[in-house]
């Protein structure tokens, strides 16, 4: 009798220290961690201090668009005289003189998926318009690369027999082109203003 007490007993106890060791690894104790002693007469630590956000990105998009199909020689042999070659995502790009990291700008078919065969599949290939666009920060100044991107398109236009417009594909006004180059003015304003941020 003595025997079956002492075995309930002692299963008793197992089954408890299996419950609290469970219980111990799945929440363990929270630990205060260590601060460092400040030696006397030191200031104290200065707390961080979060970075300020830097200017938005931007993207300035002008597209060139045709009332008929833009047949696929012409579209790479207009390209080839704007110097714009094809690269990366199977889209043409313009770059610096010396090769850099990105582009200027770069340009797609505004049609999805976007790309634009420089293959044998180009005799095959037509659309009704190009999708033009730069990003800020960019790596020329960001009006000097805008205003290139215009001519760029202009020329296009002329070559093609079609319209330049405004990122919503409506004809390009001089209002809509002076509020683009003030997007890029008011841009600027803020990059400046982020950079001082980070000096201060």
């Amino acid at each position: 009798m003595e025997l079956r007490v002492i075995l309930i007993l002692a299963g008793a106890l197992l089954i408890l220290a299996l419950y609290l060791w469970e219980k111990y690894r799945r929440h363990p104790a929270k630990q205060t961690p260590s601060v460092p002693e400040q030696p006397p007469g030191q200031p104290p630590p200065a707390k961080p201090q979060t970075p300020p956000p830097e200017a938005p990105q931007e993207v300035i998009t002008l597209h060139v668009i045709s009332l008929k199909d833009l047949p696929g020689p012409d579209i790479i042999a207009s390209l080839k005289a704007v110097d714009m070659q094809f690269g990366a995502m199977r889209i043409f790009h313009r770059h610096q003189p010396e090769p850099a990291s990105r582009p200027i700008f770069s340009l797609a078919n505004m049609v999805e998926p976007g790309y634009i065969p420089a293959d044998e599949d180009i005799e095959n290939f037509s659309t009704r318009g190009l999708a033009l666009f730069m990003p800020l920060p960019n790596v020329q100044d960001g009006m000097t690369a805008f205003e290139d991107m215009f001519a760029a398109a202009r020329q296009l236009a002329e070559k093609l027999d079609a319209e330049v417009c405004d990122e919503r594909r409506n004809v390009l006004t001089l209002q809509a082109l002076e509020h683009t180059r003030e997007r890029i003015r008011e841009w600027q304003r803020l990059q400046l203003l982020a950079q001082a941020r980070c000096q201060s």
